[in-house]
């Protein structure tokens, strides 16, 4: 599906399974794994789609294997009209507690710095997830007001910890409440992803991979490059 928000300078393009944008409205283009998040899967065990709005559906979609890091760096590679690709990986079914104060449904996602700048996050307090972070594999996360809130009561989340089961992250920031499409980020969990795969979950398996085009670009065009970069990998021919 095609999705399209605001002027054409701060456009939202996503590939994605189904009728829920996660971007902000920035020049964004975000390919993504080919199915609902099964909470009971095994590691690696789902396959990869993208979805795009060209043709009949036989050319719309076609299977690209589980999204990989390797991917990231092919995109970067080859997909000249890029400027920024980052990684994201979402952790399902996992509570996130502070002592005795726990969320039982929390978004938690694991991603690089780049992660803020394509979504323009702002943040209520603390920092966002620096490369230094991602190099050293911090224990470390940004946590929405919702979690905050309810984990952190009465007092500032920065510099105190969460804990999820087998491991605790120290919060570093807490971002301000965005809306978008019926949904916002007030339940987030936001770590390193080199923190969730070498520390936590392993693997290296990746929910989406978000893209901004470079300036001048339209959004469109580098869509369509990324599109057929990912299809000569996989041997899809459209």
């Amino acid at each position: 599906t095609l999705f399209r928000s605001g002027p054409a300078s701060a456009a939202t393009v996503e590939l994605h399974y189904d009728a829920r944008a996660f971007s902000a409205a920035v020049d964004t283009i975000a390919i993504t794994d080919g199915n609902p998040v099964d909470e009971n899967a095994p590691q690696g065990s789902r396959t990869g789609r993208m979805y795009g709005n060209w043709g009949p559906p036989s050319e719309r979609s076609a299977s690209i294997g589980g999204l990989k890091m390797a991917d990231v760096k092919y995109l970067t590679d080859r997909v000249k009209s890029l400027d920024v690709a980052t990684p994201l990986y979402q952790a399902g079914g996992q509570p996130v507690a502070n002592g005795k104060n726990v969320i039982t449904n929390p978004k938690i996602y694991a991603t690089d710095e780049n992660f803020a700048v394509l979504n323009r996050t702002e943040l209520n307090e603390g920092r966002n997830i620096s490369s230094d972070d991602q190099k050293n594999r911090a224990n470390v996360c940004v946590i929405g007001e919702e979690v905050a809130g309810k984990l952190f009561p009465g007092q500032s989340p920065v510099g105190q910890y969460v804990s999820l089961k087998g491991i605790a992250l120290q919060v570093i920031g807490v971002e301000k409440k965005r809306d978008f499409l019926g949904d916002n980020n007030a339940r987030e969990v936001i770590m390193p992803l080199s923190t969730a795969q070498d520390k936590w979950v392993g693997g290296d398996n990746l929910m989406m991979i978000m893209c901004r085009p470079k300036a001048g670009v339209a959004v469109p065009d580098a869509m369509e490059e990324a599109w057929e970069a990912l299809m000569l990998k996989s041997g899809n021919k459209r």
